[in-house]
């Protein structure tokens, strides 16, 4: 355990160096839990320290539970803080602040996979980054042709500054969302068109946010839940049911950006009259590096779809693309009429066009 300003003994270290010395021998799979209670956060200091076989780990702690968060790099660092073979993180830590402004603390090699887990380790749970300083949290940027960065996800990446940098590399980042996994806009940078993010939703709710720094392709799976049964996605129906009875539909426009957002279903009623209704912003021209997807246009959203039913009534819904960035439907401005009775389901292309079906 390494508890900074607490009195070292037993397993305890109040010294990271000491911490180091002390597991560095120590044959097998070794933790590090890390106790922020008396001085927060978690100082590691500037070096570089081995964590070959070594699980990054936090409790919950306090009569009102709170994560543990660990500093690295930076003033309070003294320098850049560097951690050859790290590959696990797991528990109740919150965040792991990288201030690093020279290297990043994680350098991939180049081999043919190498492997990170956050919160898919040991421990479990939910670790947190936060990407402050200039310098990346992983570089990866000499991965070769054909070689992967694979990180296994239940956490989150967020900052103010790339935390996976590919550079010039034409490698492939692979990343396995489990649920509620979420990597901010702005994260992953790369300049090699010839480079890949390949995204795999192993849960439903896990989910990336555009990277505008980043000229490779983007590419989307979704793996068997098993024995060969592929997943379940679900879609918001709105408006929504109370008390598990039956929603009248809308007899009013839904606002994108407060509720409608993608994989919806939207159900209405034009009793009334016509019903003019706008589809979300498909991609933000410049999100702010570190937004998450309740920013409109911020979501990666390649594939996802509306679904506008005119469920009840005999005017029409009137359905438009979002005018900021000039969205189109069918490479077209008009709207599209959605008549009595009928539905269509609208397809983003994650760029700036929606595919109406049918």
């Amino acid at each position: 355990m390494f508890r900074p300003g607490g009195v070292q003994a037993d397993n305890v270290y109040t010294k990271w160096a000491d911490l180091v010395e002390a597991m560095t021998p120590v044959q097998g799979w070794k933790t590090i839990q890390f106790d922020d209670s008396i001085v927060t956060p978690c100082v590691i200091p500037a070096g570089t320290w081995d964590m070959t076989d070594v699980e990054w780990t936090g409790f919950l702690k306090g009569t009102v539970p709170v994560a543990n968060a660990i500093s690295l790099g930076g003033t309070p660092s003294g320098g850049d803080v560097i951690l050859p073979n790290l590959h696990s993180f797991g528990g109740a830590i919150n965040p792991i602040l990288n201030l690093n402004v020279g290297s990043a603390p994680v350098v991939i090699p180049a081999i043919a996979t190498y492997i990170v887990e956050s919160g898919e380790g040991t421990t479990g749970d939910f670790p947190q980054f936060n990407n402050v300083g200039p310098a990346p949290f992983f570089d990866a940027s000499a991965l070769g042709a054909g070689q992967t960065f694979l990180l296994r996800m239940q956490g989150s990446i967020s900052g103010s500054a790339p935390a996976i940098q590919m550079g010039a590399s034409p490698g492939t980042f692979q990343v396995s969302l489990y649920d509620s996994a979420r990597i901010h806009s702005g994260m992953i940078a790369g300049t090699n068109a010839a480079a890949q993010i390949q995204i795999f939703n192993f849960g439903m709710s896990g989910q990336v946010n555009r990277q505008p720094a980043f000229a490779g392709s983007i590419t989307y799976g979704r793996p068997n839940a098993f024995a060969g049964i592929v997943g379940w996605p679900r879609l918001w129906m709105f408006p929504a049911a109370v008390n598990q009875m039956r929603a009248a539909p809308s007899v009013a426009t839904f606002v994108p950006n407060t509720g409608l957002g993608m994989n919806t279903c939207l159900r209405f009623d034009t009793t009334v009259g016509d019903i003019a209704q706008t589809l979300p912003l498909i991609r933000a021209a410049a999100p702010a590096t570190g937004s998450l997807s309740v920013t409109p246009g911020v979501l990666e959203s390649t594939g996802l779809i509306v679904i506008v039913k005119n469920e009840i009534g005999a005017n029409n819904v009137t359905v438009t693309a979002d005018g900021t960035s000039a969205d189109t439907i069918d490479s077209s401005s008009a709207a599209v009429v959605v008549g009595p009775g009928r539905a269509k389901i609208f397809i983003s292309d994650g760029i700036g066009n929606w595919s109406a079906v049918p």
